[in-house]
């Protein structure tokens, strides 16, 4: 089974989950899953958590499907990755994508992820020690705080809010009115 952190969470706070004797392993990404909630779910479901890390830009950058080095990763064949500054660098023989020019990206084939990161030079494990900037992950998501406003309206008692999916997979807040209600303020 495949999830986000978000997943995990919600998976572990289950006080006391079913057997699911044909559940045998789980791999997350999109961001760290804090120990205490991983340990907490190996510990009810009895299988082990994996972890993989990637990006849009280049794919699936490594991985630890059984949860052997948790959290650190084994990069995937054809993946270099090095660390400058803490920060990851992923090189490809090829991009997947073109126009990759953003020098402040993108130079002399290597990638700069924005994530911190270190590399166990006589393993070879990756860890990834969280982001660079400013985004952080949302139910999955990455999101930009300088970019997101936050309000809390004061709904009318006769409206009833109603929570939609916007097919960019960006939740957004709608409202409902009920019929034969006409005022729209």
């Amino acid at each position: 089974m495949l999830g986000v952190p978000f997943h995990i969470g919600l998976l572990a706070s289950v006080q006391q989950p079913p057997k699911l004797p044909q559940f045998k392993r789980m791999t997350t990404g999109g961001e760290l899953v804090p120990a205490a909630i991983s340990q907490s779910f190996e510990d009810k479901y009895g299988v082990p958590l994996g972890n993989m890390y990637g990006m849009t830009e280049v794919g699936v950058i490594g991985t630890d499907l059984y949860g052997e080095h948790r959290p650190a990763i084994r990069p995937a064949p054809g993946i270099d990755v090095r660390a400058v500054d803490g920060e990851l660098h992923i090189r490809r023989r090829q991009s997947p994508y073109l126009g990759l020019s953003d020098p402040a990206r993108w130079s002399d084939g290597w990638l700069r992820t924005r994530d911190a990161g270190v590399i166990d030079p006589e393993t070879g494990l990756v860890s990834i020690k969280g982001r660079l900037d400013s985004q952080v992950s949302v139910g999955g998501m990455k999101v930009s705080p300088a970019k997101s406003v936050v309000s809390r309206p004061s709904w009318p008692s006769d409206w009833r809010r109603t929570n939609a999916r916007a097919s960019s997979a960006s939740s957004v807040s709608c409202l409902a009115q009920p019929p034969g209600n006409s005022s729209a303020t």
